[in-house]
């Protein structure tokens, strides 16, 4: 490499003219936009944030597209190659209804991975389910809402330019307003025309080497008959531990969604066993989704520190409730965590789990448990805070050796692991560090 060509990657250039304004003349980018403001706060590996939204709906002009970033405020209609209709309907996504819009989630694995390594697009991919998830309750506020997994990413990806830019789309969730009008949602945000500033983020040559390894294991997208949406749960039948659920679709998930944390350590306490069941009632919510009817993803938790149960595994999932003899020390919890030791009080850690083979037997199934993962977790955080109960997801641990300490059977895979317990508010956020920690680099 020549040292010019070097310096040239090196240098930083000054940003280019702000695009004109432009004002939208459909409400269906309102109605997302006001979505996305509540439902964008969301746990996130590290605090990367690796997903991005585009937003399909109705202007005066026929259907377009948006780019939106919740966290600048700032929304921008691109410039499209081909007919936005064609593309939607070539991608597997029903007619927009009136006031209504796609909302399509997308990942860009490079953030997550240059931290984590190959284990980062596992992250991505559960950051990208808890958002989807997030939006897909919150909408419910302003009418019905649906979530697909089960799209032809390859038409979506040419009309946005995702491929170009080392970028997927994960799922698309359809707003259908339900007469509520949308006012006011505008104000603080930027709402920009770049249809005429050339299209694609710049992509630096270690990003491109990325997904250029990444890409041809990708999954090519559900291009048979449109899966029919249902409301069904996300993880297999369980054991109800409590009939009532604390939170639904709509006002209530929207304030748990802004209450929701994540706790940075837990104190050494016992917690009511109750609060534990409100969190874990949350799983009983019926999302729309178009994925099938057996999920295949279970559900155990280790009790510690739990008033009214006694310490042991129990199998939440299945015909009925079973415990298994044995508890974890503080010390063996943070060690199966990979020395996060802000994990080891944790009064009952949960695992989410599923067999191999749904997750080798093809990329598609791979991409749809571990969506139900994500979704899972996303419901947990949501109970917890509605219960008022300390939650933190956990991503760095050791699979085998969880599996083996809650006796899962040998052909189970653990995904996720949630700890519950009292909240720790003076401990420090460790994946925040520059390093990651818990990644054999700290």
């Amino acid at each position: 490499m020549a040292a010019t060509e070097f310096w040239e990657r090196m240098s930083v250039r000054a940003p280019g003219a702000e695009p004109p304004g432009y004002r939208p003349t459909g409400t269906g980018l309102r109605h997302a936009l006001a979505a996305l403001e509540t439902a964008a706060a969301v746990p996130s590996a590290g605090a990367i944030r690796p997903c991005e939204n585009y937003v399909i709906t109705t202007e005066a002009d026929g259907l377009a597209a948006f780019h939106v970033d919740p966290a600048r405020r700032r929304c921008a209609r691109v410039a499209v190659p081909h007919s936005v209709t064609l593309a939607a309907a070539a991608a597997g996504l029903p007619v927009i209804p009136e006031s209504g819009a796609h909302v399509v989630v997308v990942v860009r694995p490079w953030l997550s991975m240059r931290k984590y390594g190959d284990r980062g697009y596992l992250y991505a991919q559960l950051d990208a389910a808890h958002l989807a998830t997030n939006l897909l309750g919150v909408a419910g506020e302003f009418g019905d809402a649906e979530l697909r997994l089960r799209i032809n990413r390859g038409p979506l990806a040419v009309l946005l330019g995702l491929a170009e830019s080392c970028r997927e789309a994960h799922s698309v969730v359809t707003l259908r307003p339900s007469g509520r009008v949308v006012t006011g949602v505008l104000a603080g945000w930027t709402v920009v025309d770049e249809r005429q500033a050339g299209r694609g983020a710049r992509v630096t040559p270690l990003e491109a080497a990325c997904w250029a390894q990444l890409a041809p294991l990708l999954d090519e997208g559900w291009t048979g008959p449109s899966s029919p949406v249902r409301a069904d749960t996300v993880v297999a039948p369980h054991e109800r531990i409590r009939v009532s659920v604390p939170f639904g679709v709509g006002a209530t998930w929207s304030r748990a969604s802004r209450t929701r944390f994540s706790s940075k350590g837990f104190l050494r306490e016992t917690v009511p066993a109750d609060l534990v069941a409100d969190a874990l009632s949350a799983i009983q919510v019926l999302l729309p989704t178009d994925l099938p009817a057996q999920p295949g993803l279970h559900v155990s938790m280790l009790v510690r520190r739990v008033a009214g149960l006694r310490p042991g595994t129990y199998r939440l999932t299945g015909t009925g409730k079973r415990r298994l003899v044995g508890t974890l020390s503080d010390a063996l919890v943070a060690r199966l965590c990979m020395g996060q030791n802000h994990i080891g009080a944790a009064s009952a850690v949960v695992l989410l789990h599923t067999a191999r083979g749904d997750l080798v037997d093809s990329r598609r199934l791979l991409r749809e448990q571990v969506f139900r993962a994500g979704a899972t977790a996303q419901l947990l955080y949501l109970g917890a805070a509605t219960a008022g109960i300390g939650i933190t997801a956990v991503g760095g641990f050791d699979s085998a050796q969880w599996a083996h300490a809650a006796r899962l059977p040998g052909d189970q895979e653990v995904l996720y692991v949630l700890a519950l317990g009292a909240d720790d508010e003076t401990a420090p956020k460790l994946d925040r560090f520059s390093s990651a920690y818990a990644h054999n680099e700290s």
